[in-house]
């Protein structure tokens, strides 16, 4: 419950100013899986699945982050609402306004086992 409560919370913190939130408005995570072989059908190529989570969200340029001893600088962090249908990664896009500004290099998820409060995520032009 205590969970549950903190994520409803960061969502209503996320949403934009304009909303009542705290947050810049909504930003997209892009992952596109490439296409295959199918082996029944080895003639016909299968079509890249590409995967979009509409997050809002906090930005903060020159963002950084600890990998055990070394501390690793970037160009962009996000602090996200959790998306829907899949976990942001490494190698994802960040598209904000129809701009794709980033690469997922990094990735931390707040929150328990079941339920995730928020992610941030980090980023490199």
């Amino acid at each position: 419950m205590f969970y549950d409560e903190m994520a409803a919370m960061v969502q209503d913190l996320l949403q934009p100013d304009s909303a009542g939130g705290l947050g810049q408005g909504a930003i997209q995570i892009i992952r596109t899986t490439p296409g295959g072989i199918d082996p029944a059908h080895p003639e016909t190529p299968v079509a890249p699945v590409r995967l979009v989570a509409t997050v809002d969200h906090i930005g903060m340029p020159k963002a950084e982050y600890r990998t055990g001893e070394t501390v690793i600088t970037t160009d962009l962090a996000y602090m996200i609402t959790p998306p829907v249908g899949f976990d942001p990664e490494p190698g994802d896009l960040v598209r904000v306004v129809g701009v794709d500004v980033g690469t997922v290099v990094h990735v931390e998820r707040l929150g328990s086992l079941d339920v995730a409060i928020y992610w941030t995520v980090w980023a490199n032009r």
